[in-house]
């Protein structure tokens, strides 16, 4: 478990060096589109002096639990490249059998730095270190601290965009997980189609034992204002029958130069 860590670590390291070394900031970069995805990473950081704020709501059934998360998350981009956040969440898990099974209160604390290496009309790439921390209720159980080093790319195809994300969340297991996002922008809207994919280790088999599970989520995104947007999104499990979220998230950016 340990060398596999290092090996991540490794990589993900090297791959920051390479493109650092290419990195630049050219006018006229990259278009922003849409500030967040609804599972995915998007390629954009906030501007110098830049706040978003993006309360979200989240509700996954399940033939076996379902989910309600209320989150809130702050952005702040201390230059054109770099940004810091944090992001609060409230869970409830419901059980159908009820009683002690169901688990409400405040889930764990997100954290999260991110610098955007490479910016130009085509191609632009970031890189994030995300960390979990482990402040949630008692009722959802001993918690743990987690981070995840996570890369995003994104190009441009004609009027659409596709952002590519990869991740690793290291813990007591190390997961991974992969987005494709394509995005399509028409006047004051955006259709987002994202492909997501997990691979998760499975904690009551061999450590080395990993599922892989899918889930597809398209949506729209509406821009009623320049620094307002609102999406709606319905992720969907390809892997399993009966799973499927609804997602709805806010976005407001003010200040900057």
């Amino acid at each position: 478990m340990q060398i596999e860590m290092k090996k991540i670590l490794l990589l993900f390291a090297f791959v920051l060096g390479f493109v650092y070394t290419y990195s630049q900031e050219n006018e006229g970069g990259f278009n922003e589109t849409v500030q967040e995805f609804f599972i995915g990473e998007p390629v954009f950081t906030q501007g110098k002096g830049q706040f978003q704020i993006s309360p979200a709501w989240e509700y996954f059934t399940h033939p076996l639990f379902d989910t309600n998360v209320l989150k809130l998350g702050v952005e702040y981009g201390i230059t054109n490249q770099l940004q810091v956040g944090i992001g609060f969440n409230y869970m409830s898990i419901n059980y159908p059998l009820g009683g002690t099974f169901d688990q409400k209160g405040i889930h764990n604390t997100e954290i999260g730095i991110g610098y955007n290496l490479y910016n130009s009309p085509k191609w632009s790439v970031s890189a994030m270190l995300e960390a979990e921390l482990p402040t949630a209720s008692d009722n959802f159980g001993e918690q743990e601290f987690e981070f995840s080093p996570v890369l995003v790319a994104a190009t441009q195809l004609g009027f659409a965009q596709v952002h590519i994300s990869t991740l690793a969340e290291i813990g007591e297991t190390t997961d991974f997980g992969y987005n494709i996002v394509g995005v399509f922008p028409f006047k004051k809207m955006c259709g987002v189609l994202e492909l997501n994919g997990f691979l998760e280790q499975n904690i009551f088999l061999s450590e080395k034992e990993y599922e892989h599970s899918w889930m597809i989520s398209p949506g729209i995104f509406f821009k009623p204002a320049e620094i307002v947007e609102l999406g709606v999104g319905f992720p969907i499990s390809l892997s399993e029958s009966e799973y499927w979220g609804v997602v709805v998230g806010l976005s407001v950016e003010f200040g900057g130069e």
